[in-house]
């Protein structure tokens, strides 16, 4: 409306001097005067009209012009500011690892400061988990198998034999869970690592500015094969517990039935021990028998 408005704005001002001229000629000229400028008046009336028309469509064309040139502008700037800002504001903060907050290990020392040290060095070149609790174990493994036959050294042999047998069987217990323990460590540790390199990752990402195609698929395919690294250690981890709590009911299963075992060679033991003590007694009871058949009667001198 606005443009029509302007348009026609334009036709009065260029025709009024026209018509007003004309209209003065036209009164003080003859007739084929008054013929002739009727028709100037029409050709220069129709010139006009095409003009108005001409200028409405550049008008027009102007604005949509200016339109796409904002469009462009906008887009460029915008190009620019995304080329220009980095990946930190555009993502969300990453959430930080537990070992890397861990402020609160220096309140320990001795052997649960090693620990927290360990804990916070899993993914690490650090201190090995599993490193420090061989350590700690080998510290503390004092008694070996001489020192329970020692102790025993003034008993039965067979007393002896079979504390060393239980030490043994202990001992090797005690392996079996360090075994899968240790599994699971390395397990965590290996996660640890990768979330660890994920995570350097992400930073590094986040403080790019390049945005082109080329580098958005680039950290596309580098964050799927994280994430791949990622669930992969998660399953291992998984898996070693799993089988963590499988060679637990293993154990106890070998254990019962060890002690099944233990239990039904006592049984056997006793009822041997049990025969051989009826055999005795029957033997007795044979010679007290043979014993009082054999004995002379005092008043008869009869034997019975």
């Amino acid at each position: 409306m606005r443009k029509e408005w302007i348009a026609w704005g334009l036709i009065s001002a260029l025709l009024l001097p026209l018509f007003v001229g004309a209209a003065v000629g036209f009164v003080f000229t003859d007739p084929v005067a008054k013929v002739q400028r009727l028709v100037i008046m029409a050709n220069q009336l129709t010139q006009t009209t095409n003009q108005i028309s001409q200028i409405t469509t550049m008008v027009n064309q102007l604005t949509q012009l200016k339109d796409q040139f904002q469009h462009i502008k906008d887009a460029t700037m915008g190009q620019i500011q995304a080329l220009t800002q980095p990946f930190t504001q555009l993502a969300s903060q990453g959430t930080g690892l537990v070992s890397d907050a861990m402020s609160w290990k220096s309140q320990f020392s001795g052997i649960p400061g090693q620990l927290a040290t360990a804990v916070s060095d899993m993914g690490s070149s650090g201190t090995s988990l599993t490193g420090t609790w061989s350590t700690l174990l080998q510290q503390a493994d004092v008694v070996a198998e001489a020192d329970i036959l020692q102790l025993y050294s003034n008993q039965p042999a067979t007393l002896s034999q079979d504390a060393a047998e239980g030490w043994r069987k202990s001992r090797e217990r005690a392996d079996n869970k360090i075994v899968m323990n240790n599994a699971v460590a390395d397990a965590a540790a290996e996660l640890a690592e990768a979330l660890k390199e994920a995570k350097t990752a992400i930073e590094d990402l986040k403080n790019q500015t390049n945005m082109s195609d080329t580098a958005l698929a680039q950290a596309q395919l580098s964050g799927a094969l994280t994430q791949g690294n990622i669930t992969t250690a998660i399953a291992q981890l998984q898996a070693y517990e799993a089988a963590q709590k499988s060679a637990d009911s293993f154990q106890q299963e070998q254990r019962r039935r060890e002690q099944l075992s233990d239990w039904a060679d006592g049984q056997r033991a006793a009822q041997q021990n049990l025969q051989a003590r009826m055999t005795a007694i029957q033997s007795q009871r044979d010679a007290m028998r043979e014993g009082l058949r054999l004995r002379v009667h005092p008043y008869s001198g009869q034997t019975y």
